[in-house]
């Protein structure tokens, strides 16, 4: 029986390493492009602030924030560790 649980749980370990391998890989290559457009919506939103719209500069600045590296990649990067802890005490249950 315990034979059995191993090979089905195989290839849900296998699959469940190659996906956080595979989201880990388009993360960094995206928070690259992230990084960069947080800094020229940052320089924007300072632009549009000494313009004279403070309403408009605070929507865009929460936008830069959003794709800064502390925004919405830092909550894919929790999620990808919460996929790997899955995976792990998966591991561990059947075959530790």
């Amino acid at each position: 029986m315990k034979l059995l649980l191993k090979i089905l749980a195989l290839p849900v370990t296998l699959t469940i390493s190659a996906l956080t391998a595979l989201c880990a890989v388009v993360l960094s290559c995206a928070a690259s492009i992230f990084a960069l457009a947080g800094t020229l919506l940052t320089i924007l939103a300072l632009a549009v602030l000494l313009s004279g719209y403070p309403h408009s500069a605070a929507i865009v600045a929460v936008i830069a924030f959003l794709v800064s590296p502390l925004g919405i990649p830092m909550q894919v990067v929790r999620l990808l560790g919460g996929l790997q802890d899955l995976n792990l005490s998966l591991r561990d249950k059947i075959y530790g």
